[in-house]
């Protein structure tokens, strides 16, 4: 989110390392081009009314007892704070949405539960077209973010790889403002240090703290990418029904593949997300693992140790020891190996995250490039 561009120190009458100013048919000309749905808008209008005369002066030059960057943290609570309910009522007829179950897969890990918190409105009007006087101001802005409630000019897309690193920028933005105690705080802190960074907005310690984020985030993301179309094959849950098998047809969004490991004192309980109600079962520790009924998970059978070797684990069933998952060359069905030792290939099982769930894959196909051809 940029302040700046949602316009929100305009009413601030700042000089023009903070922003260009433009005579009002330059600016409507220059708005239609680039961003026609907002042109025309007086976002805030009495502002500069409500901003004190002495920090009004701090800010224009009229005199101050105040530190300069104090002025601009006091003002920046009435900007910030009026901005809220301003672009709330400019945007009222559009639903607040939740993040989808997708979002929320890739941002859980790095927000937590800030993904269940925050609300989206796409389509969204911003606070991009301010008149000061005879003067207007026009710098389009894709998002901007009031705490819990972010904006977003782009209409929703399903699964969209770019939105998503926007509101991942954006969602640092929220967390900021959490962290700092809410709308007012957070005015003032980015106000605070918009002064300090020279008025320069990418220096500004809060909007670097979210591009550093945001780039953090995308190239995790690739990086992820990269990893999964690398490898050969995957545990398939087979819809949750019957044995897993080995599938060469890795594809991230395909949800046969996802398995959420949950932590049961030392051990592990393989559930597949085509079908909570199922559970990876040890059979006894003796031939094919087969997915069993999840009554609880105090069953010895659903338990499994994951023992670190290398950038891989070795699986191993509560129920028998001396045994371990096998990826049967990287074809087939997997079945339970005894476990002579832990260099064994075939027992060797990469866990690649995605979101909060795992994707399954034998270290065999690695080396082969796909399923050994045994």
């Amino acid at each position: 989110m940029n302040l700046l561009k949602a316009g929100l120190i305009a009413s601030l009458t700042l000089g023009t390392s903070a922003a260009i100013f433009l005579k009002p048919k330059v600016v409507e000309a220059h708005c239609r081009v680039y961003h026609p749905h907002h042109c025309g808008t007086n976002d805030i209008r009495n502002l500069p009314n409500q901003i004190p005369k002495e920090i009004d002066d701090c800010i224009n030059g009229g005199g101050c007892s105040l530190p300069a960057d104090e002025a601009w943290g006091e003002a920046g609570r009435i900007a910030y704070t009026t901005g809220l309910t301003t672009i709330a009522a400019k945007n009222s007829t559009l639903p607040a949405k939740s993040l989808s179950s997708w979002q929320k897969e890739h941002l859980r890990p790095y927000f937590g539960n800030l993904v269940d918190r925050v609300k989206i409105k796409y389509g969204a009007t911003t606070l991009d077209n301010w008149r000061v006087g005879n003067f207007r101001i026009s710098i389009p802005s894709d998002g901007q973010t009031f705490c819990n409630d972010i904006y977003i000019t782009q209409r929703y897309n399903r699964n969209d790889r770019n939105l998503l690193s926007l509101i991942t920028h954006e969602m640092v933005h929220s967390l900021q403002c959490e962290r700092l105690g809410g709308a007012s705080n957070f005015g003032y802190k980015y106000f605070k240090e918009y002064k300090r960074a020279n008025q320069v907005y990418r220096n500004n310690k809060l909007e670097r703290e979210a591009y550093d984020f945001a780039k953090k985030f995308n190239s995790e993301y690739a990086s992820l990418e990269r990893q999964i179309s690398s490898l050969g094959v995957a545990l398939d849950a087979n819809g949750g029904q019957g044995i897993p098998y080995q599938n060469t047809n890795i594809n991230r969004n395909n949800h046969n593949l996802h398995w959420k490991l949950i932590k049961y004192q030392d051990y592990y309980v393989l559930r597949p997300r085509v079908r909570g109600q199922v559970a990876l079962s040890a059979n006894g520790g003796r031939g094919n693992p087969y997915l069993h009924p999840l009554d609880h998970n105090h069953e010895h059978n659903l338990h499994w140790k994951l023992i670190k070797y290398q950038d891989y684990y070795v699986l191993r069933p509560r129920v028998r020891e001396q045994v371990a998952l096998s990826a049967d060359g990287g074809r087939g069905n997997p079945y339970l190996h005894p476990l002579n030792n832990n260099h064994e290939h075939n027992l060797h099982w990469r866990l690649t995250p995605v979101g909060s769930y795992y994707i399954i894959s034998p270290r065999v196909s690695e080396s082969c490039g796909g399923p050994c051809p045994f």
